[in-house]
């Protein structure tokens, strides 16, 4: 008889484990897969929902607590004793820390695992994963996550399972081992930053790994784990998530007559220093490097249980939660610490911010429109901005007169640290595209 095996629903936010996911089907621990492979025409279908609400504080209040919410579709398909094939899309995505804050339609995943190559008497057991990940909407470069690139991805991974107990294999005490290599492919791909879309030059690399090891003890059962990413070719400086990581994983679950409560916790090791180049291209109004600098989630927990109606249906319910605790530095903080004749980097780094909402504007009308301007002004000695003009505009759009007029009305609310002198700043060259 064939087994129909069905997720009933998982309710979780985001987290690391949510892009770090290389197999969501049969024979998993919290993120490590393991060699148990289903008898051929078994099917696996699933439903998670992911959501966050990011106590994170900006001064563009527009980017101030805002929720990270997909909803995943998986299909799992046994199309023989040795091989399984797994296919999943995000319906829906709602992100507030990509440039992109709603794509229909977010990354697709395809993976195919080969397995049930046996030694020891079966106690050895090992195969191979082959997993690729595409998107069909704008989405990369996401704050809080592991990298996820937005382009085509690949991985080829080899798995292997210890079982001390061959006869008992899902009550068996086990040890699991995952090594895949990643490749982003994201060379040539525009990302949108706080200026310009920046082209990334080159593909990064990364080894990820999972080790997992699994003890029962009557209807208890015991696990930990230690998963992350390596970069041996690291992604572009503008990358939040650039650095390499590791988590920390324990999971305890308790089985009754039909039905298993599961929880977990995840704790980080690895990745706390941030590496990103905010002055490269970063998004404006994202948090600085100067305070609580970090691009993961410190610890994230998870609480479920699994369903066992009978020999043809199979339930998961879950809820997973993760803490981000990044706080932005406000203006105020850095403004003051700032000479004079660094200006011209509070310009590139903040104040081009303002100039940049006004195009972004006319790019609603005029999507093509593109220019350079170069404005000449005088900071006075209290701070604020005395006399100022364009010197030169090439905005060459019917839109372009009133563009100007909204950049330089932006101009004459800029502020700056207090000086005994006057400070003119000549022809100062920003551009839009």
């Amino acid at each position: 008889m064939k087994k129909i095996w069905i997720i009933a629903l998982l309710l979780t936010t985001v987290s690391p484990a949510a892009f770090s996911q290389i197999y969501g089907g049969h024979g998993k621990l919290s993120h490590t897969v393991t060699s148990f492979m289903p008898p051929q025409g078994n099917y696996f279908l699933g439903i998670e929902s992911f959501s966050s609400f990011v106590p994170v504080t900006y001064t563009d209040k527009s980017l101030s607590n805002g929720p990270i919410t997909s909803n995943y579709l998986l299909f799992d398909y046994a199309i023989s004793d040795f091989a399984m094939t797994t296919f999943g899309f995000n319906v829906f995505q709602m992100n507030r820390f990509v440039d992109e804050a709603t794509t229909g339609l977010g990354p697709v995943t395809f993976s195919v695992k080969l397995g049930n190559i046996e030694f020891m008497n079966s106690a050895l057991r090992t195969g191979f994963l082959i997993t690729s990940t595409f998107s069909v909407g704008k989405q990369n470069n996401i704050l809080f996550n592991p990298y996820y690139s937005g382009a085509l991805e690949f991985g080829l991974w080899n798995y292997w399972s210890y079982y001390f107990n061959t006869e008992l294999i899902k009550q068996s005490e086990s040890v699991h081992l995952n090594i895949g290599m990643i490749t982003h492919n994201e060379n040539q791909l525009e990302y949108s930053n706080n200026t310009t879309s920046y082209e990334i030059p080159g593909r990064s690399v990364g080894i990820k790994y999972m080790l997992g090891y699994q003890y029962p003890f009557g209807a208890w059962k015991f696990s930990g784990e230690l998963w992350g990413e390596q970069f041996f070719k690291q992604p572009d400086p503008i990358i939040y998530s650039r650095e390499s990581y590791a988590y920390l994983n324990g999971g305890v679950s308790y089985r009754f007559d039909l039905w298993e409560l599961r929880a977990s916790a995840d704790l980080l090791l690895l990745g706390y220093t941030d590496e990103t180049d905010y002055t490269k291209g970063a998004l404006y109004g994202y948090p600085q490097p100067t305070t609580s600098a970090m691009n993961y989630s410190p610890f994230f927990i998870q609480v479920g249980f699994n369903l066992n109606l009978s020999d043809i249906v199979n339930g998961w319910m879950g809820y997973e939660t993760a803490v981000y605790n990044y706080d932005r530095v406000k203006k105020e903080d850095y403004t003051t610490d700032l000479r004079r004749d660094d200006i011209l980097t509070k310009i590139e780094l903040e104040y081009y911010r303002d100039l940049y909402s006004c195009f972004k504007a006319a790019r609603r009308y005029d999507e093509s429109l593109q220019g350079t301007l170069y404005v000449d002004f005088v900071v006075k000695e209290d701070g604020t901005v005395g006399d100022h003009k364009i010197v030169v505009s090439t905005f060459d759009s019917a839109f372009g007169p009133q563009l100007e007029e909204c950049m330089m009305s932006e101009v004459t609310r800029w502020t700056f640290p207090k000086g005994d002198k006057p400070i003119r700043f000549e022809i100062v060259p920003l551009n839009f595209r």
